[in-house]
């Protein structure tokens, strides 16, 4: 059963993945040579992912290749057998390739259990669940205040060196357009407005922060206010 989340995909995970029935049992792989095989995972936000097996030390025993001229590690080659553990398909084995690989790829995505794709005519395809969209948000809004605080005070000359249209070969502060263009003389009888330099990035990152504590706290926002209306 698939324990991860579509690329935010909506919908329920249910017409997905269906109803789990039960538990099918804890799947061991093992080659001719009696190394223990662990398939790889797939990862965070992959919607697919090679076959790979390795052994204990992380060596790369076996695999399902894209092109059969040119595979050295395939199911076929190296004899790969699965054998259950607990579960609906307890002490059975199988040595057949097409069920090796079946139940392979069905390990990337966690323990193996039987599904009812009938009830909700569920199509396989990954749906992302309320924890999913909960991670796009902070994801989205991180990425958004992280970077001017992080990077802040980092070499603070490097914006007046890359402005737009300061120099006439960019970075090389021997070449400033200011010296080049002739200042206009300031008019008599008018004062000097003075010029309040913001400081864009801190707004920024304090309205970004705002917005993970109302993320954050709107469960707690909602409850006051039903218990205050009711």
């Amino acid at each position: 059963m698939s324990l991860k989340e579509g690329l935010f995909r909506a919908g329920s995970m249910d017409k997905g993945d269906g109803i789990a029935v039960g538990w099918l049992g804890h799947p061991i792989f093992s080659e001719k040579e009696g190394h223990e095989l662990f398939v790889c995972g797939m990862p965070t936000f992959f919607e697919t992912f090679p076959i790979v097996l390795v052994d204990g030390d992380g060596i790369v025993r076996v695999d399902v290749p894209f092109r059969r001229v040119e595979s050295k590690y395939s199911v076929e080659q190296v004899g790969v057998t699965v054998e259950f553990y607990g579960g609906e398909l307890n002490g059975v084995s199988y040595s057949d390739p097409a069920t090796v690989k079946k139940y392979a790829k069905c390990a990337q995505l966690g323990e193996n259990f039987e599904l009812d794709h009938a009830t909700f005519k569920s199509d396989g395809v990954f749906h992302s669940s309320p924890r999913g969209w909960f991670t796009l948000g902070h994801a989205s809004a991180s990425k958004w205040v992280e970077p001017p605080l992080l990077f802040a005070g980092i070499d603070p000359d490097l914006d007046a060196q890359v402005k737009f249209r300061a120099f006439q070969k960019l970075g090389d502060p021997t070449t400033g357009r200011e010296a080049m263009i002739p200042k206009r003389k300031k008019r008599k009888n008018k004062t000097d407005r003075e010029v309040i330099i913001v400081n864009h990035d801190q707004i920024y990152g304090s309205i970004g922060l705002c917005i993970l504590f109302i993320l954050d706290s709107k469960d707690y926002f909602f409850h006051y206010l039903f218990s205050r209306t009711t």
